[in-house]
């Protein structure tokens, strides 16, 4: 572009710079969501079978962020070349070719056209932060579920509980010894099961 006109450089490099912010945008709301998602994922396996990664869960929160190594390398591949840049800025100008004729053939004399002068009434492409937000909104709100959740802990409940039973299976074949309905080989059976 340092072929072009000094006037219409900063022109094309803000149209450049909005494109590219442009593309990020449209690109990065589905890996955020699929991130966070991820990550909600991550923490309710955690917090059903793995009690001792319960301090490491508030860092899932950075997924959304690692997110966006991925999609600047994305973005990388897929930016436009100049020569595309020149012909949209061409095309919202209403030039009819000027623009993308002077990159073109980088001939001095295309630089002096009057067309090139509507450059400068250029309108930007609009950005539109808030559209992709909605389905990131949902997405990290099933992730603040999924931590808020309690954590499952195992405890010694479970073994009480189980001695408890024995107990009560013992006390049964006692009294059944003594009311005399069970026999020596039963008893030794029901022994042997407890």
């Amino acid at each position: 572009m340092t072929e072009l006109p000094a006037s219409v450089r900063p022109i094309l490099r803000r149209l450049a710079r909005r494109i590219a912010v442009g593309l990020f945008l449209e690109i990065w709301p589905r890996w955020a969501v699929g991130s966070l998602l991820i990550a909600g994922c991550v923490a309710l396996v955690c917090r059903i079978f793995f009690s001792s990664a319960a301090p490491f869960l508030p860092l899932l929160w950075m997924a959304p962020l690692l997110s966006v190594i991925p999609v600047v390398i994305l973005c990388a591949r897929s930016a436009y070349r100049p020569s595309e840049i020149a012909a949209i800025a061409d095309s919202l100008s209403g030039g009819h070719g000027t623009l993308l004729t002077l990159f073109e053939t980088k001939d001095s004399q295309w630089s002096r056209a009057a067309t090139l002068d509507s450059l400068n009434r250029l309108a930007m492409p609009r950005l539109r932060f808030w559209r992709g937000l909605s389905p990131i909104v949902v997405s990290a709100f099933f992730l603040l579920t999924a931590l808020l959740l309690p954590q499952r802990v195992l405890t010694a409940q479970n073994t009480v509980l189980a001695n408890d039973i024995v107990a009560d299976l013992k006390s049964t074949v006692e009294e059944l010894k003594q009311a005399e309905l069970l026999t020596p080989e039963e008893e030794k059976v029901l022994e042997e099961e407890i």
